[in-house]
């Protein structure tokens, strides 16, 4: 059986990093490949670390292929038991409890992980050994994020071994131009480009390279496979209830949930902290909770109000209302043309809403999931076919 490691932001204190990682390695397990997520952890609070920022600095020596080491069969040997999960996550795994998200659990049960990597160096010392590499999570190739971090373009890997991208996201409309040369090196390490955004396509289609568009990891598997991941023995407070979850909330998406409360009557669950609402008689809030748990929350809901892409690829795919916002303001940093990219997929511009052209009556609450659940099933069809041709 051929071997998969998986390069992307599992660690990154919300459910929706730790879900797609989960469901990319899913994808290829289905496939056939024995898959594993490289535990890679950068040292700050995000992804990269600031020297990244400059592009031609004294750590470009990391894009250069490494002498290639001599390990014989022993340490091979070793290294292969050691990558086992059971063992890999005993001996290696120190997991914190990351403010609001309780992520501990999900990880050691669900996903099977290399040894952990502290930093970049270790990495490049002792890279772990597959044979295919894949890159793929929410805003690797964002350079304002990430500082093009040679790790997200697979300059560790082997040399002779297959490397390519997989549902990878750029998140913003342009890389800048101080970024540029060294994200095209990183590029012409990969042998496919597989883009989940379409505005990243076109961009790079723009500058000569092939790229196709594939959908976000959670929305290749079905609702069934996600209902048996929830917790079945979580009863919410309220029988009906609209779910609201925001990253970054603001008095705008306050005051979304609020309207959408006062027009269908129904109680308010918040993920999140109770700081900043007004009316909290019919509100309840949840803070750290376990991802079972949030699956829960979207499985049972009436309505879910959300600025957070994985936020409306759940809300799809358990069938729920949507009532959406983008997250921050349209600038050259901000991150939605996911949200733009899956409105646009599955014709969702009435459940979209802008704070500079908001009215309440603007608010509809209709879905048509026929319509939607045949593009969903045209997607992943076309989706799973550009991944498999990658992997030949």
């Amino acid at each position: 059986m051929k071997t998969v490691g998986i390069i992307t932001v599992h660690h990154y204190g919300n459910h929706g990093s730790s879900l797609q990682a989960y469901a990319s390695q899913k994808i290829f397990e289905k496939l056939g490949y024995d898959t594993y997520i490289i535990d890679y952890r950068s040292p700050n609070a995000y992804y990269a670390t600031d020297k990244y920022m400059n592009y031609d600095s004294r750590d470009d020596s990391y894009w250069k292929k490494l002498e290639k080491r001599k390990s014989g069969f022993l340490k091979r040997a070793v290294k292969a038991v050691l990558s086992r999960p059971h063992i890999a996550q005993l001996l290696y795994h120190k997991l914190g409890v990351t403010k609001g998200v309780d992520l501990n659990q999900f990880w050691l049960k669900n996903l099977k992980m290399t040894c952990r990597y502290d930093s970049l160096q270790k990495l490049f010392a002792d890279p772990p050994h597959f044979d295919i590499y894949v890159v793929g999570g929410d805003q690797l190739w964002n350079t304002h994020i990430t500082f093009n971090n040679p790790a997200f373009f697979l300059a560790f890997a082997d040399e002779d071994a297959k490397k390519i991208s997989f549902s990878t996201s750029i998140g913003i409309p342009a890389i800048p131009e101080n970024a540029l040369p060294s994200f095209k090196r990183g590029i012409k390490n990969l042998s496919s480009i597989l883009l989940r955004e379409e505005e990243g396509v076109a961009y790079l289609r723009s500058m000569g390279y092939k790229a196709d568009r594939v959908l976000d990891p959670t929305l290749m598997l079905t609702k069934e496979e996600w209902e048996q991941m929830q917790n079945k023995h979580y009863k919410p407070p309220y029988e009906r209830y609209i779910l609201a979850y925001f990253l970054d909330p603001t008095s705008w998406t306050m005051d979304l949930v609020e309207t959408v409360r006062k027009q269908t009557g129904l109680s308010v669950i918040v993920i999140g902290e109770r700081k900043g609402y007004d009316n909290i008689d019919s509100y309840s809030f949840v803070g750290t909770i376990e991802t079972a748990t949030f699956l829960s929350l979207f499985a049972n809901a009436e309505i879910v109000v959300t600025n957070s892409f994985h936020g409306m690829a759940f809300t799809l795919i358990f069938e729920k209302l949507l009532v959406a916002t983008y997250r921050g303001e349209e600038s050259d940093t901000s991150m939605n043309s996911r949200h733009r990219n899956i409105v646009n997929m599955f014709g969702l511009s009435s459940c979209l809403y802008e704070r500079t052209h908001f009215s309440p009556e603007k608010l509809t609450y209709k879905m048509d999931y026929n319509r939607i659940h045949l593009l969903l099933n045209e997607y992943r069809g076309q989706s799973l076919d550009l991944l498999k041709k990658a992997l030949s």
